[in-house]
């Protein structure tokens, strides 16, 4: 995880804001001490809040990818899809998710 953060930091970038929904690994001790030792931010927000999270638009957009391309009719074949299509993704796909998700919130939109 710490890699991942690195890679995705700007040079300039001073702080890290972790988007974090109510799910029970996000809360349990070694994840809360693990943000703690590293400095981590903790964005908060409602526990149900879609237009803000953007692992909901990513999803979104791999169903779309999973139905379009694949269209599975077994969970063995929608596993396959999901797998493949994971693959695909690149730091700029999960990039560009959380820079809608900033400017949303920066005008007020979200």
């Amino acid at each position: 995880m710490d890699e991942l953060i690195k890679v995705g930091m700007a040079e300039d970038c001073k702080q890290v804001t972790l988007m974090g929904d109510r799910a029970p690994i996000h809360n349990e001790i070694a994840s809360q001490q693990w943000k703690d030792e590293d400095k981590i931010h903790k964005l908060v927000w409602p526990s149900y809040s879609p237009d803000l999270n953007p692992i909901v638009n990513l999803w979104f957009k791999m169903r779309c990818i999973v139905t379009c391309l694949f269209n599975p009719k077994r969970m063995e074949n929608l596993t396959d899809a999901v797998n493949a299509v994971w693959e695909t993704l690149t730091f700029d796909h999960v990039r560009g998710l959380t820079l809608i998700f900033a400017c949303k919130a920066a005008d007020g939109s979200g």
